[in-house]
């Protein structure tokens, strides 16, 4: 396109089949005001929501200082800028070189339009695609699975159920036997969902991750009042209202690109939670904090505070 936006977007719409509407939100949801709220919430998810993942935060535990922690979030947001911004040429890419009914006829959902893309740029695309979507799976997967295995082994099994008792030879065991189970688990819901569209569950694990853990981090570094229960209402409220309003949502059914599209139970409208699900969480951190008899401990706050703060 000759490195003009403007006549990047001007032929994606042209190629859409939907004319000028293809640039405004909504068009997917035959109503503006929908659409809107949709596409607002997903902006919020992507960009609240990325922060607080657990497989990102584990990373800032790898640095010695904390000064090192904030220039790793500064190059970090530098990259994640870089990669939205791709994100949308991609997206726009496949619309104006492809055109919508050729994506939509290989697989109703898009999930494979950067794959078309790159097949059509040629071999050596796709196979630089290719490369790059297995290492960023096994990467992120890694990730999840470190930290699914560190929670399981150390939170559950340690702490919840030993009282701290168990030995580390133990810990490792269940360690890496959860380790063994996420893989078998993981796999075999791929087997099963490989047909499906589950796009949604990436905008689902940003909307959990900013309405259940992004809510109870804030509040514990920036709030003296903050308490454990107010952490456990915004961390379990969160998660439970943001899986319930994605289970009922267009995503899951009611649309034909739907998980279920012959089954209607979308009674939220919105396709992604977290315009309504951040908000919840960090209410119910504050109504839990405010309503919890328990004075909090200011001494444990101020030590925290300067931890996280202090330029060292």
């Amino acid at each position: 396109m000759g490195w003009d936006p403007a006549a990047l977007l001007s032929r994606a719409a042209n190629h859409s089949g939907l004319g000028d509407g293809f640039l405004r939100p909504g068009v997917s949801h035959g109503n503006q005001l929908v659409g809107e709220l949709d596409s607002l919430s997903v902006q919020l998810s992507v960009c609240i929501g990325a922060v607080a993942m657990p497989h990102v935060l584990m990373r800032l535990r790898t640095v010695p200082t904390a000064r090192s922690a904030r220039r790793s979030v500064e190059i970090t947001a530098w990259l994640s800028l870089a990669c939205c911004l791709m994100v949308g040429v991609i997206g726009f890419g496949a619309a104006a070189l492809l055109g919508r009914n050729t994506i939509v006829a290989d697989n109703g959902t898009g999930n494979t339009a950067v794959l078309m893309l790159a097949e059509s740029l040629g071999a050596v695309f796709v196979t630089m695609i290719s490369c790059i979507a297995f290492t960023t799976i096994l990467a992120v997967v890694s990730g999840l699975v470190l930290t699914a295995s560190a929670a399981l082994a150390h939170d559950i099994y340690q702490v919840g159920i030993m009282n701290g008792k168990a030995s580390e030879k133990s810990e490792l065991l269940v360690a890496g036997g959860t380790v063994v189970l996420v893989g078998l688990t993981a796999t075999v819901l791929s087997l099963y969902a490989q047909a499906e569209g589950i796009s949604f569950l990436v905008g689902l694990a940003l909307a959990v991750a900013g309405s259940a853990v992004l809510p109870a981090l804030l509040y514990t570094m920036f709030w003296s009042r903050f308490t454990t229960r107010g952490a456990l209402w915004s961390t379990y409220g969160g998660l439970i209202f943001s899986v319930l309003l994605v289970v009922f949502s267009p995503a899951v059914s009611g649309t034909p690109a739907a998980l279920l599209p012959d089954q209607d139970f979308a009674y939220f409208p919105l396709g992604n939670p977290a315009v309504v699900s951040i908000p919840l969480g960090f209410l119910l951190g504050w109504l839990g904090s405010v309503l919890d008899p328990r004075r909090p401990d200011a001494a444990r706050y101020a030590a925290t505070e300067i931890s996280v703060l202090a330029d060292v």
